[in-house]
């Protein structure tokens, strides 16, 4: 007699046998409607979609491969320094217009007691530095010693 176990396993091999079977027969139609051929090429997981979603982004050269030519890299316009205005309008603006963390107020009279009580010197060294939440360099990483003067010295004149 055959074991339960048995039977369970010829049942699988006949299944497997069967579903096999069913597929090399369906494999033998070469004829299939352009339409179902057109939608197998439009799916999305059509072996050509899957080919181009998954080719390489770049590619690897290697001594003697015949590399093409690299962009040069753009080039930066010389506008020369800025006056004090243009600094003041880019950097200083945003908390001194508005007296930020106890900011001197641009076009206050704040600006010409720190200017009788300092050089611009002093000024300038105060800006290069940071004092209190302003960054050093005024937060103007690009500006020259010129262009942060000319900034303070339109600070100043804003409140005479």
């Amino acid at each position: 007699m055959i074991s339960f176990k048995n039977k369970w396993l010829a049942l699988a091999a006949g299944a497997v046998l069967a579903f096999n079977l069913a597929n090399a027969a369906d494999d033998k139609k070469e004829e299939k409607s352009k339409g179902y051929l057109e939608a197998q090429k439009k799916a999305l997981f059509s072996k050509e979609n899957v080919k181009k979603r998954t080719a390489p982004v770049g590619k690897i050269y290697v001594e003697g491969d015949d590399v093409p030519a690299a962009a040069p890299p753009p080039v930066a316009k010389v506008t020369g320094p800025r006056n004090g205005e243009q600094v003041y309008t880019a950097n200083c603006a945003a908390c001194h217009g508005v007296g930020v963390g106890g900011a001197p107020k641009f076009g206050t009279s704040a600006w010409t007691d720190l200017a009788a009580a300092n050089t611009t010197d002093v000024l300038l060294q105060s800006v290069k530095n940071g004092k209190g939440i302003m960054p050093p360099m005024g937060g103007c990483a690009n500006c020259s010693d010129e262009e942060l003067t000319k900034a303070i010295e339109h600070m100043i004149n804003s409140a005479q």
